[in-house]
């Protein structure tokens, strides 16, 4: 049997113990059940979101010929049933999945997460890399607005530079890759400014998305051999998620943590942090309104313990200044191969 709720090293124990035709048979049987099992190899992991996704997509896709046909035959347009939202809500997931089938096509890629049950939006996590080799491995958790749907595309192009830049940066037999995590309901504009559990004004949402961030990162070290060097990445709200999941995390493994562009970390302190001293860093760019907010804490850039990544332009380094809230991963900047440093273990070498 699967192991339900288990820990990732329960989990990875679990795998080890199970046959080849044991395997086999919970792949082809039950994909759904090891997916999104967190301390199982990543190649595993991926071979079983895959089929998930196409067997999702055959879901969905009859789901909307059955609603658009009730729709068909009530006058009322779903007025009194809700087909129509129902409707609507299984076009958005099916788009979402189109945008991971698309994002797989490029190549190179793992899916290591997919969701399409735990929140109103489909969740997912995609590696640039393979994570369960890689020397280097870096997480990157977006923010505000973020939606599988409409930014999985963007992330992931950010994330592939991000991922190039260290490998360059990296001697030889070393490698590194890099994930777009966004498995946790991230808060939104408009509307949900009015749910508790997803305006950007309340922490609730990040309380809600640390644990599973937490038995990602687990799962990364338990499910092989030596631990990789581990760096966490956190964007605007996504920063607070980071920190969370670090709090007294002491299985976790993140050996550097980089808050980019952080409206606050949920603490007035680092030392709270399972990250090793020296291995915090923020980034603040110019014109960036939200990072100076101090909305989910006091300002990372002013606390002890802290490192500061340089978001102005460095000639000699061929790079230029990141202006505003969104441009800290953006090719080409200072800030992204700053980035592109503490991700590739040479965190000595930024300028700050």
């Amino acid at each position: 049997m699967v192991p339900s709720g288990g820990t990732a090293a329960a989990n990875s124990a679990f795998w080890k113990s199970l046959t080849p035709a044991e395997r086999t048979s919970l792949m082809v049987l039950d994909p759904g059940s090891i997916g999104n099992l967190d301390g199982i190899p990543a190649q595993v992991r991926d071979a079983a979101n895959r089929r998930m996704l196409t067997l999702e997509r055959t879901r969905l896709e009859a789901v909307a010929q059955d609603l658009g046909r009730q729709l068909e035959k009530n006058r009322f347009g779903g007025l009194f049933d809700n087909a129509d939202a129902g409707l609507s809500q299984t076009r958005k997931r099916l788009a979402a999945l189109d945008s991971i089938a698309s994002t797989l096509d490029q190549g190179g890629r793992q899916l290591l997460v997919l969701d399409n049950s735990s929140s109103e939006d489909t969740l997912a996590a995609i590696a640039v890399g393979n994570v369960h080799t890689a020397t280097h491995v870096a997480v990157f958790v977006p923010g505000l607005g973020s939606d599988v749907r409409d930014d999985l595309h963007r992330y992931d192009g950010d994330i592939a530079a991000l991922q190039r830049t260290a490998a360059d940066l990296l001697p030889d037999g070393d490698s590194v890759a890099c994930v777009t995590w966004m498995n946790y309901q991230a808060p939104h504009l408009g509307w949900s400014l009015l749910d508790p559990s997803r305006t950007v004004i309340s922490p609730l949402a990040a309380s809600r998305g640390a644990p599973r961030l937490t038995a990602f990162l687990d799962g990364l070290d338990a499910a092989r051999g030596p631990d990789p060097h581990l760096t966490l990445l956190g964007h605007s709200y996504g920063s607070l998620v980071a920190s969370l999941s670090l709090r007294g995390a002491d299985t976790a493994g993140v050996d550097e943590f980089v808050a980019a562009g952080s409206p606050g970390l949920g603490f007035d302190d680092s030392a709270g942090l399972s990250v090793p001293p020296g291995h915090l860093f923020v980034a603040e760019a110019r014109g960036d309104l939200v990072a100076d907010l101090g909305a989910s804490g006091a300002d990372p850039g002013g606390l002890g313990g802290i490192e500061t990544l340089s978001t102005e332009a460095d000639a000699a380094q061929g790079t230029s200044e990141n202006v505003g809230h969104s441009d800290y991963l953006t090719p080409g900047t200072t800030a992204q191969r700053e980035t592109a440093l503490v991700v590739a273990g040479q965190s000595q070498e930024v300028t700050g």
